[in-house]
């Protein structure tokens, strides 16, 4: 739940964009708003792809993450790192951060934080490591990253805790 400017918001998705829109993080004109919509749309496919992999019992795990890697990262990753090869701002849009940039580098950041994998699939996408590391150079970013108010990678236990009330 997310309580600000008197409402109540529940869904993750609307609290990102009650925010993004309170603070013009959706781009100056339709020309914008589109690309911006397409890569925050592209981000959320491919974090659902994603996102139950740590909830999976712990065999099936890596062989499913690299299956990802192999398949489904390069259809979302490939496309945003050719977008942002051609960003003279190195955000997705205009000259500043967007809801695209948010949950791109979010996204991002959890598929590395997998614990079973040496980051050698994510160096073709330099255009997003190049993001990535821009995103977390931001202070405020990068103090809430180091803050415990940053949510962990999920582990075993809270994997388990999660299969088991589901």
């Amino acid at each position: 739940l997310l309580q600000i400017d008197g409402i109540n918001l529940v869904q993750s998705d609307a609290c990102l964009r009650h925010l993004a829109r309170k603070h013009d993080m959706l781009g100056k004109d339709h020309a914008e708003s589109a690309l911006i919509d397409m890569v925050h749309a592209a981000t959320l496919e491919l974090r659902a792809v994603c996102l139950p992999i740590p909830f999976m019992p712990l065999e099936e795990r890596a062989p499913k993450f690299f299956a990802a890697v192999n398949s489904t990262i390069p259809k979302f990753l490939g496309p945003i790192d050719k977008l942002l090869s051609r960003s003279d701002t190195g955000f997705v849009a205009g000259g500043g951060v967007s809801l695209a940039d948010v949950t791109l580098f979010e996204s991002v950041r959890f598929l590395l934080d997998f614990p079973f994998t040496t980051h050698a699939w994510f160096d073709k996408y330099s255009s997003v490591k190049k993001h990535v590391d821009m995103m977390k150079s931001r202070k405020q970013l990068g103090d809430y990253l180091k803050s415990d108010r940053s949510l962990p990678f999920p582990d075993d236990i809270y994997a388990a805790t999660v299969r088991a009330t589901l």
